[in-house]
């Protein structure tokens, strides 16, 4: 890892570490942009926070490795 990287979120570090970012649609974020985040519907949201939690998945994978000398 790296802490002086000037972002630390998971967009940004899913796309140095795993060459992806957070998986959005142009219609959640039309809605967001409009109406906020308590108007996106659970069948956008759902999917949404699962591919969040498997980038975190996938960014800890690629991680660990740097930490085993901490052990």
């Amino acid at each position: 890892g790296n802490e002086n990287f000037r972002d630390k979120g998971l967009e940004f570090l899913g796309k140095i570490y795993v060459k992806r970012g957070k998986e959005n649609s142009k219609l959640q974020d039309d809605i967001i942009d409009n109406f906020g985040w308590s108007f996106v519907p659970h069948s956008i949201l759902g999917p949404y926070c699962a591919s969040d939690a498997v980038l975190t998945l996938e960014l800890f994978e690629k991680l660990l490795p740097d930490f085993r000398c901490y052990e």
